[in-house]
């Protein structure tokens, strides 16, 4: 932050796509307590800084990345504007466009629900994050990819082998879907 403070532009991105156990599976080494106080040092130490974060939204998140949205907003980490996301589209087995159309229903209502609270706060700057949330259940919606349901299951089963990692232990809201006979 001293090499930061000597420019007057800088911008940090911060590839963030959950809190707590969620994000540090997602992006395996990510040590979560360290990125909350990287964040509140940043604006401390260097409030001028340009601050973001980036994250993915993907089968493994799509319930919670705006909990973790909001959970940042409330704590003053970030404003509304302050998180871009996009959805995953490669590989295809992770994205939300494989969920069954009832687990799609729950997050549209869910989304759409936070949609309506931060319309409520009536914040100038939250029209672009509506836009791009919008734009996610839109994507979401777009395709019926749920074919691939047993490939997501196969692969992260392999990876949390090697990880030593029980991806139903984190998310556990997906343990139904696992359930299903159709997906086993």
């Amino acid at each position: 932050m001293k090499i930061w403070n000597q420019f007057p532009n800088v911008t940090v991105y911060a590839s963030l796509d959950d809190s707590k156990k969620r994000g540090e599976y997602l992006r395996k080494g990510q040590d979560w307590k360290r990125a909350v106080e990287n964040r509140k040092k940043i604006l401390q130490y260097a409030p001028h800084i340009n601050f973001s974060v980036n994250t993915k939204v993907s089968i493994h998140n799509a319930f919670h990345f705006i909990d973790f949205h909001k959970e940042w907003v409330e704590r003053d980490l970030i404003n509304i504007e302050q998180m871009r996301f996009s959805p995953i589209v490669h590989p295809e087995y992770y994205s939300i466009q494989i969920l069954p159309q009832r687990f799609k229903e729950r997050i549209e209502e869910k989304y759409l629900g936070y949609i309506s609270f931060i319309e409520e706060g009536k914040d100038p700057h939250s029209g672009g994050f509506i836009c791009e949330l919008n734009g996610l259940i839109n994507y979401m919606n777009k395709e019926d990819n749920s074919s691939l349901l047993p490939e997501f299951f196969k692969i992260t089963k392999a990876l949390d082998k090697i990880r030593k990692e029980e991806f139903f232990e984190i998310f556990p809201e997906w343990t139904e879907l696992k359930n299903e006979k159709t997906f086993r």
